[in-house]
């Protein structure tokens, strides 16, 4: 057996305590330096162009954020004239009506009054009218009287009673239009 070990011991190599792990760590170290020369371009260029990415996006949102904000600022100045334009509005309507019931007001006094002008007129020619009926009621009557006092008296007497009587009838009529005028001057304060 001795051949045979001599024969493996041939083949291994002796290798001192803790040369096994620096021979890995050596490898590691190569083949990290290789991957970073290596890739040391695309890793530099991928965070320049990642980089250029995130300033063109922090600057498109920077004016997206002014478009905004200006958008913003004529939306008050828009709500702030609407705001004016209803008050304006909201005034000239207000004027309006006003001066639209100042008139009607007016308008509705001048119709009351020529109503009371009317009823008056009215009440005033209602009023000769029954005088005047009845002046013809009397005078038609007194004519009745007399006629049947001259077929019955004589003349004279019968005058004379006639004219008494209409006279008498007439002061009546006179003092009703004369009390009804009175009344009518109170009433309108003449």
């Amino acid at each position: 057996m001795s051949s045979e070990h001599a024969a493996a011991a041939a083949h291994e190599i002796v290798t001192a305590p803790g040369a096994h792990e620096a021979v890995i760590l050596a490898t590691t170290i190569i083949v990290v330096a290789i991957i970073v020369i290596a890739g040391r371009k695309g890793i530099l260029a991928g965070l320049a162009e990642r980089s250029a990415s995130i300033k063109r996006r922090l600057v498109d949102s920077k004016l997206e954020l002014d478009r905004f904000r200006a958008e913003i600022e004529k939306s008050r100045a828009e709500i702030a004239a609407l705001d004016a334009t209803k008050r304006k509005i909201l005034a000239e309507t207000e004027s309006e009506g006003k001066k639209l019931s100042d008139r009607l007001i007016r308008e509705a006094q001048v119709t009351a009054q020529r109503i009371l002008e009317d009823a008056r007129l009215a009440a005033e020619n209602e009023v000769r009218s029954a005088g005047d009926l009845i002046r013809q009621k009397l005078v038609s009557e007194a004519v009745e009287q007399a006629k049947a006092q001259m077929l019955g008296s004589s003349k004279s007497e019968v005058h004379e009673a006639l004219v008494n009587k209409f006279l008498g009838d007439l002061s009546v009529v006179d003092k009703v239009d004369q009390d009804d005028s009175e009344t009518e001057n109170h009433t309108h304060g003449k």
